[in-house]
């Protein structure tokens, strides 16, 4: 039998969401989107010094174990032109979103963020370790990263599609196993490790990542590393979230009339004033509450 796509569920069957641990740690941890904003105002900033970073290694160090790099792959442009698309995304976002979905847009905005961040550091790692490993050093690595994101991704989409459409009792099994994978990762502090290497490797001086091979193969091992830890959460957490997204805003008066909100609780004064009020998407019962069965 053919397994039913994830993006063609029922109201009912996207209601099952709700029980993921890995969504309910996003949807009820992750609440402020003032918060969002000040974290991708300071990843700008780190991504600005990035670039001027990558910039310093094409300067000779006698002292440092990297090599001169001949070829800057982060000049100005892509980080201006990054900028310029990641404001006016947000601009774009900023007019789009209604109340009930300002924090699944905030969310996305702060993952457009980290996105930016990765595609630097990429650069800037490409930069430094092209005449170590060559082109083709760099091109199999590549090849290994999307082979690597393909496998994941399967396994994920089977996932969702078990949360979706699988019994209670199968669906009980699959989302313990996930919740003791995240307490096992909260427990000891992955997370905070991986930003206090990036920081601590990255941002110091070149001389503070060690001399000789060691340090050659201690800069190589922070940039693999960094990108499995970075696909990981984009498959992993980032693609579940905008799979719900999705589903709130498909069935946005169905979520609204479970939550128990009026349309102006749920949609804001202004949308509800200039899209709904007079039309027949007005609910003029006013808290429409619904049950699951």
């Amino acid at each position: 039998m053919k397994k039913p796509k994830i993006f063609t569920a029922t109201f009912e069957e996207s209601l099952n969401f709700e029980d993921d641990p890995v969504l309910k740690w996003q949807n009820q941890d992750v609440k402020r989107p003032v918060l969002l904003f000040i974290l991708a105002c300071i990843c700008i900033l780190i991504l600005y010094g990035i670039y001027r970073l990558t910039g310093s290694l094409t300067t000779e160090r006698s002292d440092s174990p990297i090599p001169k790099a001949d070829i800057n792959f982060l000049p100005a442009w892509p980080f201006w032109i990054c900028f310029l698309i990641f404001v006016l995304f947000w601009i774009y976002t900023h007019f789009i979103r209604i109340k009930c979905n300002r924090l699944f847009w905030s969310h996305v905005n702060a993952n457009n963020c980290l996105l930016w961040m990765v595609l630097e550091f990429n650069l800037m790692f490409v930069t430094m370790d092209l005449k170590i490993l060559t082109a083709w050093g760099i091109i199999i690595t590549y090849c290994a990263f999307g082979l690597l994101t393909f496998l994941l991704f399967r396994r994920q989409m089977d996932s969702i599609q078990r949360t979706l459409f699988s019994s209670q009792e199968i669906r009980a099994r699959h989302n313990a196993l996930k919740g003791r994978i995240i307490n096992i990762a909260l427990k000891w502090g992955g997370i905070a490790c991986i930003c206090y290497i990036i920081l601590k490797r990255v941002f110091a001086h070149i001389e503070d990542i060690g001399t000789g091979t060691s340090g050659l193969i201690e800069s190589i091992a922070i940039w693999l590393f960094m990108n499995l830890v970075f696909i990981a959460i984009e498959i992993y957490v980032e693609f579940p979230y905008l799979v719900q997204g999705y589903y709130k805003r498909k069935y946005t008066e169905e979520y609204r009339k479970r939550e128990g909100k009026s349309q102006i609780e749920w949609y804001g004064e202004k949308y509800f004033n200039k899209h709904i009020l007079g039309t027949s998407k007005e609910d003029k019962t006013g808290k429409a509450v619904y049950n699951r069965n």
